[in-house]
């Protein structure tokens, strides 16, 4: 049986047993007995089987190609069992159809149904000589034939074989870090791969410090080649953390206990490396270009224009934007409840929070947004951004009894919206992440007192200030140019104008009176000398 599966969900960089192979893929074990009895191969005899994921993903993505490849003269296409298939030469016929074609018929070797396909004249005479001189069919055109689909290990074009037992002991690893997210477990596997590759797949349990030593020296020079100081302390401290793991785990108690230690990077071996790099984010007036330039003429459209204004409204990661569900909004007092139950929150932390003050018209657009959902049948238990298909099949959701409307698997629409916004407002391609630098910065001009800092640090969803300080929207060297120019001409806000600043962007302020007038002009010379 046939049937295309996304390679993507395989990742390079793990390990599979059989289990996690029918849930990654929707599939029942037979049919992953089906793919071993072909060329798929596990890494040794040993129960229970494993697979390593970058020979699974190989697998699958030579399976999408034989699709694509044209049926060679033999081969025919089965369109009950969706099998290529080469049918036995016994069950053979043909049909004459036109002056200048014939059609085949033969017997799915798969599902025994009968399979058929025009040829031509010439491959008719071809195919009738094969036939009767007993010749096999796949030997008549294999100059066309596919490129293997067998995962070798080849010796001889510098792929080093790798070892099972290592395959086996960072299975057991990936159970012990299934309490961390996705994204982290597979940082700490590309550490451990790329360390194994550095050492040409040597046994985990020969391990030695001067291993540990070498591959210091390794990510220094990485770092001079220009990889940032953040990537190599993060690597160098997956890989700490898995050999002291390592240490105690059965057969490997024997290895130096001190190895760990001879990973440890010192100042001297990051000097090389590239520092973190500014990250771009917009301006206010580039947020508001972007949500103002999107067209809504379509429910889908709308839904789109509704995650940029969200994203920056709910000051959500955007795994959490794409999880949220009706019921975790609430329009009336302007709060998100991000229940980590359900909404993919980073490291499952649940948090109640309120709308940032950024825009009256983006707050509209959200309650105008989700009272037009509420119009077309969506409940409580939906998808706060539902996928096109359902916003295209409205009828069924007057369905009594309906399941309800998922939400999205991944933070892909929500990138997907961002780059549209960014297309339509001609500006720099801003990721969805740029929402949190924005945020981070909007805060520091207008929060500057403690209490509203804190408040504002902690609706990001941060524990502390110093952490909203420390990763996001650092000081460029032109803000601080621009904030010392400000001081040279005496622009110095009083504790007046600060507190009328944050009341205005709190919408405290009754549009059209003196002091929202006066909030107004602040905000906007504020935002201008950005």
């Amino acid at each position: 049986m046939v049937r295309a599966y996304n390679y993507t969900r395989a990742k390079k960089n793990r390990v599979y047993d059989v289990e996690a192979i029918c849930e990654t893929f929707s599939v029942h074990k037979n049919t992953v007995t089906n793919w071993r009895k072909s060329v798929l191969s596990s890494i040794d005899e040993r129960q229970p089987l494993l697979f390593k994921g970058s020979e699974l993903r190989l697998f699958l993505k030579q399976r999408q190609l034989e699709q694509k490849q044209k049926l060679r003269l033999g081969q025919f296409k089965c369109f009950s069992c969706k099998a290529r298939t080469w049918p036995e030469p016994r069950s053979w016929n043909f049909e004459e159809g036109t002056s200048t074609c014939f059609w085949a018929h033969a017997t799915c070797p798969e599902c025994e149904k009968g399979v058929q396909k025009a040829i031509s004249g010439a491959q008719y005479q071809q195919i009738c000589k094969a036939l009767e001189s007993n010749i096999t069919l796949q030997l008549l055109d294999e100059d066309n034939g596919l490129v293997p689909g067998d995962v070798v290990k080849d010796q001889g074009n510098g792929v080093v074989e790798y070892k099972p037992e290592n395959e086996r002991i960072i299975f057991e690893f990936q159970k012990y870090t299934e309490r961390y997210n996705k994204k982290t477990q597979d940082a700490y596997l590309a550490a451990i791969r790329a360390f194994e590759v550095f050492l040409q797949c040597k046994p985990f349990d020969k391990l030695k410090t001067d291993d540990a030593t070498r591959y210091r020296r390794h990510l220094a020079y990485e770092g001079m080649d220009g990889r940032s100081k953040s990537s190599i302390a993060h690597a160098a401290s997956h890989l700490r953390k898995f050999i002291v793991w390592l240490t105690k785990q059965e057969g490997y108690r024997r290895l130096n206990r001190s190895i760990p230690d001879y990973l440890e990077l010192s100042r001297a071996d990051l000097a090389g490396a590239a520092g973190t790099k500014n990250r771009d984010y917009p301006s206010i007036a580039e947020v508001e270009l972007m949500i103002s330039s999107m067209p809504a003429n379509t429910l889908a459209q709308q839904r789109d224009r509704a995650i940029v204004a969200a994203s920056f409204v709910f000051g959500t990661r955007a795994d959490a934007t794409a999880s949220l569900r009706l019921k975790h909004v609430d329009i009336d007092k302007k709060e998100v409840n991000q229940d980590a139950t359900e909404v993919r929150t980073k490291n499952s932390k649940s948090m109640l929070t309120c709308w940032f003050p950024i825009n009256d018209e983006f707050d509209q657009i959200l309650i105008d947004y989700i009272k037009r959902l509420r119009e077309q049948g969506f409940e409580d238990e939906d998808a706060l951004f539902p996928p096109n298909a359902d916003l295209r099949n409205v009828a069924s959701l007057k369905i009594e009894g309906r399941p309800p409307i998922s939400t999205w698997k991944s933070s892909g629409s929500v990138a997907m919206a961002f780059k549209s916004a960014c297309q339509f407002a001609n500006v720099p391609a801003y990721t969805p992440h740029s929402v949190r630098h924005f945020l981070t910065e909007l805060g520091r001009e207008i929060a500057s007192q403690e209490g509203p800092r804190k408040a504002w640090s902690q609706n990001l969803g941060h524990e502390t200030v110093v952490i909203t300080e420390k990763y996001y929207a650092k000081m460029t060297a032109d803000h601080r140019q621009r904030i010392f120019e400000d001081m040279r001409r005496g622009v110095v806000y009083s504790e007046d104008e600060k507190d009328l600043l944050l009341r205005f962007l709190l919408q405290e302020l009754e549009p059209g009176s003196p002091e929202y007038k006066r909030g107004l002009e602040l905000f906007t010379k504020r935002m201008e000398r950005r």
